[in-house]
């Protein structure tokens, strides 16, 4: 009887180890940038959150989202305290794990008050009596972002850190203390209305390029390569079904992989 008994006991111990193994929680971080991540408690919490906890759940593992200062949600990746970050450019962190699958794509502009002058954007020759403001640690294209590594501390350049980072942008340009925000466009027009201040502005020229977005991963946690193999496969049988493009409606979007994306 006892030898039976240590038979089951060690046979429910096996399922549960397994169990627990295939139900691994992945922790992911970020600043609020809609529509690709926003507040985990909505029903919008972002498109990016809603396929990733999708893909992770039919792999067996469980997300856990929460919104975080984005240079820290950064460092806490890279020191293997947090596991992914959502949308991200490539070139913005090129250590982390990143998924091989595209998350989307990144439609970036600079926006003025309604007041100013006419701006185009070409190259950055134009923004050299341009006070211009960006987010730390954000992606934004290998020419901008080789701009504010040169530039930052310069007095035309204001590099803007902490917690709701886009809206204290969006006061400084209002309160004339820069000229222009770089921003993506329905990141920045999504904010702006919701300040009740989209009308005080407008999007003077278009950033050249869209950037794709991807999921990146901890390279200091083992089983990164694991997740970013089931976000991937995930986000494939997800536009096979056809609930990807269920999901990007509710955000007003079309799949990126057909060309488009939200503006």
């Amino acid at each position: 009887m006892r030898s039976t008994v240590t038979h089951w006991i060690l046979i429910f111990s096996l399922l549960l180890s397994t169990i627990s193994a295939g139900a691994d929680t992945v922790v992911m971080r970020a600043d609020p940038w809609y529509p690709v991540n926003l507040d985990p408690s909505s029903d919008k919490p972002g498109y990016v959150i809603e396929i990733a906890r999708l893909a992770l759940q039919r792999a067996g593992h469980q997300l856990d989202y929460a919104l975080y200062p984005w240079e820290r949600s950064v460092d806490g990746v890279r020191r293997g305290k947090i596991d992914c970050l959502p949308g991200v450019h490539r070139n913005t962190v090129p250590d982390l794990i990143f998924t091989s699958e595209s998350f989307g794509a990144d439609n970036m502009a600079f926006y003025a008050r309604n007041d100013a002058q006419p701006f185009e954007y070409r190259d950055l020759s134009d923004l050299q009596d341009k006070v211009v403001a960006v987010i730390g640690g954000y992606g934004y294209t290998e020419e901008i972002d080789a701009y504010i590594n040169t530039a930052n501390g310069a007095p035309n350049l204001q590099v803007t850190r902490g917690d709701i980072p886009l809206q204290r942008n969006i006061r400084m340009l209002l309160a004339g203390r820069v000229d222009l925000v770089l921003e993506s466009i329905p990141a920045l027009e999504h904010t702006a209305a919701g300040m009740g201040v989209l009308n005080q502005l407008k999007r003077v020229s278009l950033l050249p390029g869209s950037p794709p977005l991807f999921i990146a991963c901890s390279p200091k946690k083992p089983g990164s390569r694991d997740v970013v193999k089931a976000l991937d496969e995930g986000l494939r049988e997800l536009r096979r079904s056809g609930e990807l493009q269920r999901i990007l409606d509710k955000y007003e979007m079309r799949d990126w992989q057909a060309g488009a994306s939200a503006d």
